[in-house]
């Protein structure tokens, strides 16, 4: 998120108009190398390694900085104000079941090797869910909301990894066990922060 944030101060203060092109040229690209080296296209060796390293596509520029460059967009014109609940609600729906198709789809390919975290149809869901969440009225505290998140999104890589190297779980068990795991461990996350203000 970082290096999706500095890129993004740099072409929006040198290119403004080009940031539109540079999600669509970013995000293109990074769904190649992905689909690449998970289909394995290339039958040279080092080819076919160079496209299966998860970082090459999995980063601050290929991966974040599109959906992060999108929302600044949202943000900067306002777009969220013009789209209303309800309409955010349906289209977010409509974006989940292109979500489930697509991994559907993927998931029972024949020649398909390793796992994808880059989906086409995010790049319609998430901003429809984002504008979905952003419409709705809260109850609670909002900095407990927001220090939830974070915990969540910054334990969950752990716990994933954890799950993977003690449990067999499939895909879809392994999905919700990691969510449940985030969620606990977070409770004592912000337990610590709350003493130690350093993590969140």
């Amino acid at each position: 998120m970082l290096v999706a944030a500095s890129l993004l101060l740099i072409i929006n203060k040198l290119f403004p108009s080009f940031l539109v092109p540079t999600i669509l040229v970013f995000s293109v690209l990074g769904l190649i190398i992905q689909y690449a080296g998970n289909y394995n296209y290339f039958e040279d060796p080092f080819w076919e390694r160079l496209f299966d390293t998860y970082w090459l596509h999995r980063n601050g520029v290929l991966y974040s900085y599109p959906f992060f460059c999108i929302g600044y967009l949202i943000n900067k014109h306002k777009i969220h104000n013009s789209i209303s609940i309800r309409t955010a609600g349906i289209m977010s729906a409509i974006g989940f079941i292109f979500l489930l198709s697509e991994s559907y789809f993927n998931y029972y390919q024949e020649g398909r090797e390793g796992e994808f975290d880059f989906y086409l149809s995010l790049f319609f869901l998430a901003p429809f869910v984002f504008i979905f969440f952003s419409k709705l009225e809260m109850r609670g505290n909002s900095k407990n909301i927001a220090l939830y998140s974070s915990a969540i999104y910054f334990i969950h890589v752990f716990c994933l990894i954890v799950l993977r190297k003690y449990t067999t779980f499939g895909p879809l068990a392994l999905t919700f066990a990691c969510l449940l795991m985030s969620i606990i461990a977070s409770y004592f996350i912000i337990k610590i922060h709350k003493k130690v203000k350093c993590i969140l």
